[in-house]
């Protein structure tokens, strides 16, 4: 990780740290199932393609500028957050529109037509871990 450059790094989206899993936790993990989790994510592409319809995207990663204005409805908590991160420099003007993308995929999991607070809180997660914060 530390041979990848700051610029790199925000050009991806999830940055996800994985604890290792003890044998005692892997045999009481409960975890979602690969059909269940399969079937929320085909929803969720689902619900995008009907969102995008009327336009030349398919998906919520391709969203550019007034997409993004249209589409990643905020409630007042969840912009306060953002405005939060991006003041502590956990977030950059990149790295804020990545963030609006993963919330609204986020939402999108959940069945959620507008993104609230919580998703914002994961999609900042996702952002920060492996840049010192969280």
């Amino acid at each position: 990780m530390k041979k990848l450059s700051g610029p790199i790094m925000e050009r991806i989206d999830l940055h996800i740290y994985m604890e290792p899993l003890n044998y005692g936790e892997f045999l009481e993990s409960t975890g979602m199932g690969s059909k269940e989790m399969k079937d929320i994510i085909a929803n969720a592409r689902k619900i995008q393609k009907d969102r995008f319809r009327d336009f030349d995207i398919t998906l919520n990663s391709q969203m550019e500028g007034n997409l993004i204005e249209t589409f990643c409805n905020i409630d007042s908590a969840g912009k306060e957050m953002l405005r939060k991160a991006f003041e502590k420099h956990i977030l950059t003007p990149r790295t804020y529109q990545r963030t609006l993308k993963v919330s609204r995929t986020i939402a999108d999991m959940e069945g959620s037509e507008n993104i609230n607070s919580n998703h914002v809180m994961e999609g900042i997660q996702y952002r920060s871990r492996l840049n010192g914060y969280n």
